[in-house]
């Protein structure tokens, strides 16, 4: 059986509800944890607010049948990326990867949890260097590591 061809195209709004379960689902049983862990009605409701605004920042990778992954990149800084569980080791990553890149094509940055192994190879095969310690974001301080990537001279 041949994979539907992928496409990666701006989020809106109308996906909030399946970027949701998808990010639910992608977090595994350590979604709701950390300092300020939420609900699922709460995440759902924080995708259903955010998702799609700032335009341009949201993205998907697709299937004909549903999502398959979404990133969120600002500025130089790509916020999330994840993708479905049953999706994983496809080059769905890496193609949402390629269009971050594309997006920010002088420098970017990203947060990757400590915990985070499978991450942090994913993103240092994709040209990332791991670039200090961090503490995560302001509303997720966990220890981790900032990745940056500069494209090649």
């Amino acid at each position: 059986m041949q994979a539907s061809p992928l496409s990666i195209v701006p989020a809106s709004p109308d996906d909030a509800a399946e970027i949701a379960a998808l990010h639910m689902s992608a977090q595994g049983p350590h979604r709701f944890g950390g300092p300020l862990a939420l609900t699922e009605a709460e995440l759902r409701a924080w995708f259903a607010n955010h998702v799609g605004s700032p335009a341009g920042a949201w993205w998907v990778a697709r299937d004909a049948r549903r999502i398959l992954g979404y990133m969120v990149v600002r500025d130089d800084t790509l916020d999330h990326l994840y993708v479905r569980p049953d999706a994983q080791h496809r080059g769905v990553g890496r193609a949402l990867l390629d269009v971050a890149k594309r997006l920010s094509p002088r420098r970017l940055e990203l947060y990757v949890g400590q915990r985070n192994a499978s991450a942090q190879r994913f993103y240092r095969r994709q040209g990332f260097r791991a670039a200090r310690e961090s503490m995560g974001s302001p509303d997720v301080p966990l220890p981790g590591l900032r990745y940056v990537w500069n494209p090649p001279a």
